[in-house]
């Protein structure tokens, strides 16, 4: 489950945050400068750590928890899948009159009334680069700033909203080049 892999991540310590961390410190001149810019890495750090621990303790019937059923439902469908059928496109049907994501099924085949779930269009990537490479990112934190903004402190609205924040744009930048 998803709140098992988030809480084994922050169980052990991870050199990876502290090498990242050491290295943003490094740009940082004299020893002051460099001692205040670790200790807010730091306090940055222990915050995201508490912040994914509060998001992986669901509350029965809260809206994590009914996302997170959701999402084992439709992992176990695709685990019955055949190897044939998951090669097939998914189409989303929406449950009429509501359209939003969460108010329709997923199918394996076009029926009246549905649409394909993506849409990929491969003159957008590059076929130089291995398969693993990252050549996209989308964020779309519209709805979740708004929702701040209006007062709603749950993790739901927080979370998205404070990982888009504290994205190292720059270092995402190099990852795509």
């Amino acid at each position: 489950m998803v709140e098992d892999a988030a809480a084994r991540f922050y169980e052990q310590p991870d050199t990876r945050r502290h090498k990242a961390i050491e290295a943003a410190v490094a740009t940082v001149t004299g020893a002051e400068g460099q001692a205040a810019e670790r200790k807010r890495l730091e306090t940055i750090d222990r915050r995201r750590e508490q912040d994914l621990k509060a998001a992986t303790s669901f509350k029965p019937g809260g809206p994590e928890a009914i996302t997170s059923d959701k999402l084992s439902q439709l992992e176990s469908r695709l685990n019955a899948l055949s190897p044939d059928a998951r090669q097939q496109p998914a189409w989303f049907r929406h449950n009429e009159p509501v359209r939003r994501l969460g108010y329709g099924d997923v199918v394996t085949s076009a029926e009246s009334g549905t649409r394909p779930l993506v849409v990929v269009n491969p003159a957008y990537f590059s076929r130089s680069l291995p398969p693993t490479a990252m050549q996209l990112v989308s964020v779309d934190v519209d709805n979740f700033e708004s929702r701040v903004k209006s007062g709603d402190t749950t993790l739901q609205a927080r979370i998205p909203l404070t990982a888009f924040e504290q994205i190292d744009w720059r270092a995402l930048a190099a990852l795509l080049k």
